[in-house]
């Protein structure tokens, strides 16, 4: 007689398998949705740094034009702040959705503009210090720049 004897092969049960299915499917689930957060978030860092970006050179525009600058000027009713030097004037208009300076546009609003001639708000006419908010993506960025005074221009002023 022959005796047939059974040879198990080892492996797992169609149970244990789908266990492990669902189990690895919670996991890459979970960390896909992980990954949308990390790319999501990345995304408005890159954001607001660009934002950040944006402004601080915007700053220092028109920082270096109004240092330039011999006069400056401010019109409140047409919001037009105007620098004018030995080699040309430079004119930015305040808009509320970009600001003109010259022919280049830069996609800020701005709000809430005042000049200043030694420390007191004007309206119009000549100024040595700007003060205005640019809104941008929703909040409210507020910027005051100031001409550097020199001596000969104090004893004008004081002279007038």
């Amino acid at each position: 007689m022959f005796v047939h004897k059974s040879h198990k092969i080892p492996g797992y049960t169609l149970s244990e398998v789908l266990v492990v299915l669902v189990i690895t499917a919670i996991v890459v689930g979970i960390a896909f949705s992980v990954l949308r957060l990390v790319v999501f978030q990345l995304h408005k860092i890159q954001t607001a740094y660009t934002d950040r970006t944006e402004v601080a050179m915007f700053k220092q525009h028109l920082y270096t034009d109004i240092e330039r600058a011999q006069s400056l000027s401010w019109n409140d009713t047409d919001m037009v702040l105007e620098l004018e030097s030995k080699t040309g004037s430079i004119i930015y208009e305040m808009g509320e959705t970009v600001i003109i300076r010259d022919y280049d546009t830069i996609p800020f609003g701005s709000i809430d503009y005042k000049g200043y001639l030694v420390g007191k708000e004007v309206t119009s006419g000549p100024i040595d210090a700007f003060k205005f908010t640019i809104e941008l993506r929703g909040q409210q960025v507020p910027i005051f720049i100031e001409k550097a005074v020199d001596v000969q221009q104090q004893l004008t002023r004081l002279w007038d």
